[in-house]
């Protein structure tokens, strides 16, 4: 079950550091993101302005998580 409201906290707050990735198990980007700062920043603004696309994806590929609002 993942909250979409503690993605997009992640996302914000967290985002150069790619804990929004981590949250939804893309572990390969998130140790990207952490070594070149969210992908030298335009990574990380492009996530934020698509942060619900993302996780709505990750439920489309895992398929038996719900999201809370």
């Amino acid at each position: 079950m993942r909250k979409r409201s503690t993605y997009i906290w992640l996302c914000a707050a967290g985002g150069w550091l790619g804990l929004h990735k981590f949250y939804i198990e893309e572990y390969g980007k998130g140790i990207l993101y952490m070594f070149t700062v969210g992908l030298f920043m335009f990574g990380w603004l492009r996530d934020l302005i698509h942060a619900g696309g993302d996780l709505d994806r990750y439920v489309a590929k895992r398929g038996n998580i719900r999201i809370i609002k």
